[in-house]
C-alpha cells in the first residue's frame, strides 16, 4: 500500500467468535486488514474467556471487536439453529450501518453454520 493512500473502513460480521476454523480464518483476516486499513468486527456473540489470544487485551475484548445482537437465541426450544445463525448475522450487519460504519467502503459477513 503506498504510504500516502488513504486507509479504509472495513467491517467483518461473523455470528459467533469462539474457537474454530472459520473463526480463526476471520481473526487472521481482521488481523491482515488492520495492517493497512480501519477494520471492526461485529459479532453476536464473543466469550472472552474461550477466544483465540489475538481478540483479547490484557483479559479484555480488544476495541476492534463490538458484540451486537447477544440477545437473539442460537435457537428456539433447540430448534432453528440457522435460522438464529441468520437473524444474528443480519443483525450485526445491520448494527456496522447504525454505529460506526456509515462510511465503510467494504462488508464482509462469513455466515458459517
Amino acid at each position: 500500500m503506498h504510504k500516502h493512500a488513504t486507509r479504509q473502513w472495513i467491517g467483518l460480521v461473523h455470528p459467533d467468535l469462539g474457537i474454530g476454523g472459520a473463526e480463526r480464518l476471520i481473526v487472521d483476516i481482521a488481523l491482515k486488514l488492520a495492517q493497512n486499513d480501519r477494520v471492526m468486527l461485529y459479532t453476536a456473540h464473543h466469550d472472552t474467556k474461550h477466544c483465540f489470544k489475538e481478540t483479547l487485551l490484557e483479559g479484555e475484548r480488544v476495541h476492534w471487536i463490538q458484540e451486537r445482537g447477544n440477545f437473539i437465541p442460537t435457537s428456539i426450544f433447540g430448534f432453528c439453529h440457522v435460522l438464529c445463525s441468520n437473524l444474528r448475522s443480519a443483525w450485526a450487519s445491520v448494527s456496522t450501518k447504525s454505529y460506526n460504519f456509515n462510511s465503510t467502503h467494504l462488508q464482509l459477513v462469513e455466515n458459517a453454520i
